[in-house]
């Protein structure tokens, strides 16, 4: 399995027009909101330029620069020129990344990192978690009344994906502690992150009625001082 130190990785998986980006566009405000730092690698098979004809970084570019920044108060842009290189790998995307608590990958069907396979029923298309064992779950408008490995969600009801999401790496990430503290309240130390301190954070649906073995989704105090 794919691994990279420090980050949690989750692929979406499904065939054109299954609503992958539109999930994620659901997904990403409500992950944010639960204070998560969240990054987007997308993948695609087709030629692309983000930039502008006429432009002064496409001119640039044009004119045979291998690599062109963009920067202001708001956001910088690296553009690259692969032109004989070879395409990054998913890893070498990852390293380049800023820090941050979850990578969401659109476009990379065959990585092998863990996936929600995102499916809509009227693309009359299989699903794909019979064929690719790193599924971790299924995303679908579809009423499914047979019994599956897997868990179902609803796509329909980003919330509770989210929260299947956070629930999944709260359960699987190692170095994560949290405990329930009186007057609802809980502390987290961020894994992969030694230089956040812990925080009091808000508990907003316990997991577990075992104080021991409690899983909480959370949602940080952003006026909160380290």
């Amino acid at each position: 399995m794919f691994n990279m130190p420090g980050y949690n990785i989750l692929g979406l998986a499904g065939y054109s027009g299954s609503g992958k980006t539109t999930l994620l566009e659901k997904l990403i405000p409500l992950l944010v909101n639960y204070g998560l730092r969240v990054a987007v690698i997308k993948h695609t098979h087709h030629d692309f330029d983000i930039d502008q004809p006429g432009k002064d970084s496409y001119r640039q570019r044009q004119a045979g620069a291998g690599q062109v920044m963009i920067t202001s108060t708001r956001r910088c842009v690296l553009m690259q020129e692969l032109r004989d290189q070879a395409e990054p790998t998913l890893q070498e995307c990852c390293a380049r990344l800023a820090p941050c608590d979850l990578v969401l990958v659109e476009g990379y069907k065959q990585a092998d990192i863990p996936k929600l396979e995102v499916h809509r029923s009227a693309t009359l298309h299989p699903y794909l978690y019979t064929i690719d064992p790193r599924i971790i779950a299924i995303v679908t408008d579809q009423q499914i009344t047979l019994q599956l490995p897997l868990p179902v969600l609803d796509i329909n009801a980003p919330q509770a994906v989210a929260e299947f999401i956070i629930n999944h790496y709260a359960l699987t990430d190692s170095d994560s502690s949290l405990k329930v503290i009186q007057g609802g309240k809980s502390e987290k130390l961020l894994a992969g992150h030694p230089d956040k301190a812990t925080k009091t954070v808000q508990v907003v649906r316990l997991g577990a009625e075992d104080e021991a073995n409690t899983v909480a989704l959370i949602k940080w105090n952003r006026n909160e001082t380290a």
